[in-house]
């Protein structure tokens, strides 16, 4: 199947169904590859994304179904810590911010970007009640520095005062979010 790299870049520019996988299962026609001097444009864990974003600008994107890899994740692996820093948002709003254009409007592009922008505060609301360590916070305030946008701690502190009241004030929400919380544990 092959579906117009505009198409399929909009789609996951806007938050729809992620369909890049993972690196070990992409292929890449070999001109885009030779075409600069890194193919990856940048050197995090999750770069392959990007590299998929800066393809599909000029070329279609093909889905063969056949298994071509699998993917295990154990403790150690950089999925685990992507996953535990939640750094595929802010690299989804990287990608936003270098890539949009070429799939979006200014609207559509301002209207996500504030969407990411609050779901990256409420993801550190939960860090800051979940009292994340250091590294936590260093990861996260050098990602919004390198977006442009520092931490804004007034603001931070807003959300968790916010999440803080919605517990307070909705005592049953709150004791059904800490018996799932106990049954997982």
């Amino acid at each position: 199947m092959v579906v117009p790299g505009c198409e399929v870049g909009q789609i996951h520019m806007l938050g729809g169904v992620d369909v890049f996988g993972s690196p070990t299962s992409l292929k890449y026609r070999a001109d885009l590859v030779r075409k600069e001097e890194r193919f990856y444009p940048n050197s995090s864990a999750e770069a392959d994304t990007s590299a998929c974003c800066k393809s599909l600008r000029e070329t279609d994107y093909g889905f063969v179904h056949q298994v071509l890899s699998y993917e295990r994740v154990h403790d150690s692996s950089m999925t685990t810590r992507s996953q535990s820093l939640n750094a595929y948002l802010p690299f989804d709003i990287s990608d936003l911010l270098e890539y949009g254009d070429g799939f979006l409007s200014a609207d559509e592009t301002r209207r996500r970007l504030q969407e990411l922008m609050t779901q990256y505060y409420d993801f550190l609301t939960i860090g800051a009640l979940k009292r994340r360590d250091n590294e936590f916070w260093a990861y996260h305030r050098q990602r919004l520095t390198a977006l442009g946008t520092p931490l804004r701690r007034l603001h931070l502190g807003k959300a968790v005062c916010a999440t803080l009241l919605g517990l307070l004030f909705n005592p049953k929400h709150t004791l059904e979010t800490l018996s799932r919380l106990r049954q997982r544990a």
